[in-house]
């Protein structure tokens, strides 16, 4: 993926959860739910609230954030090489245990758009950040099991419409229309290009046996 690729671009924008490691003055904020707009009943004067600038985001404290922004600053550190990293990274939901554990017993039933419609690509940007065999594996065996399932629909023809594109029926079965619809952004482009690349090949054999 290049830097300009809408794909990679998206991905990134991904929450993952960061954890930070020092205490930030004038963030504090960001982990404080929005106030909920109900009406003081006490006689007291209420405390005023400390302004923004004045509150601090604790050391501990987890929060979503952007790929992009959670990856730079886990690899920066406050002022010297042996200084801990202003955050800790961990995998999102997309790439829970959960998941993980459910894509090993069977790919294909797992609807990975749901999790994230740039799955692979999100596995992908981890990967350059965790040294993790097991997720490599997992990924590598998910892929190529969907990819054959995928190649079966799209060589018989399905029902459902992709990206604009509809053909004759195959995959008209309600499992063969859920699998499909889960397909992440890149198995949606490698179903488009396995669908019309099976039809130019039947259109070529038949315009040569016209010729013939």
């Amino acid at each position: 993926m290049s830097y300009y690729d809408p794909d990679s671009i998206l991905t990134t924008h991904t929450k993952v959860p960061c954890t930070f490691t020092l205490s930030v003055p004038g963030l504090g904020y960001l982990s404080t739910p929005a106030s909920t707009g109900t009406t003081n009943t006490s006689t007291s004067s209420p405390s005023p609230a400390p302004h923004p600038a004045q509150t601090t985001l604790t050391s501990g404290t987890t929060l979503p954030l952007p790929l992009w922004l959670g990856t730079l600053l886990a690899v920066s550190n406050a002022s010297t090489p042996d200084s801990n990293p202003f955050v800790t990274l961990d995998f999102p939901p997309a790439l829970s245990t959960t998941v993980l554990n459910a894509l090993k017993a069977d790919p294909v039933s797992v609807d990975v758009r749901t999790q994230s419609p740039h799955f692979y690509h999100l596995g992908t940007k981890l990967l350059e950040l965790f040294e993790e065999e097991d997720l490599v594996d997992i990924l590598t065996d998910t892929f190529k099991a969907r990819a054959a399932k995928l190649a079966d629909y799209a060589g018989h023809g399905s029902a459902l419409a992709m990206g604009g594109r509809s053909g004759g029926g195959g995959a008209g079965s309600v499992g063969g229309e859920e699998f499909l619809r889960g397909l992440d952004e890149t198995e949606r482009r490698l179903f488009v290009a396995a669908h019309d690349g099976g039809a130019s090949v039947r259109q070529w054999v038949a315009r040569l046996k016209q010729t013939t």
